[in-house]
């Protein structure tokens, strides 16, 4: 079965310069005291996919909904064209 669930759209952002990046990746700092000019920040939210192998997939290769609300809606419509779930 694949399932889909709505989760909160995180990502690092640099302090001094607004850069942001992937959580998902490696860290984006070198050394501890680079570590503490990065924060996690929520930017609305996403979908975590999970296929029929177990495999999942952050994104969808959407860009984040706005609103929890959007975020379900849109999810309901990628569940009713796969069948997958929402969870």
């Amino acid at each position: 079965m694949q399932t889909i669930r709505v989760i909160a759209s995180k990502h690092y952002r640099h302090k001094p310069t607004g850069r942001t990046a992937s959580i998902y990746g490696s860290a984006p700092w070198r050394s501890d005291a680079e570590a503490k000019e990065w924060a996690i920040e929520v930017s609305g939210f996403t979908w975590e996919h999970v296929d029929f192998s177990g495999r999942t997939t952050v994104g969808l290769g959407r860009v984040p909904a706005k609103t929890y609300e959007d975020a379900v809606s849109q999810a309901k419509r990628f569940c009713e064209a796969t069948g997958a779930q929402l969870i």
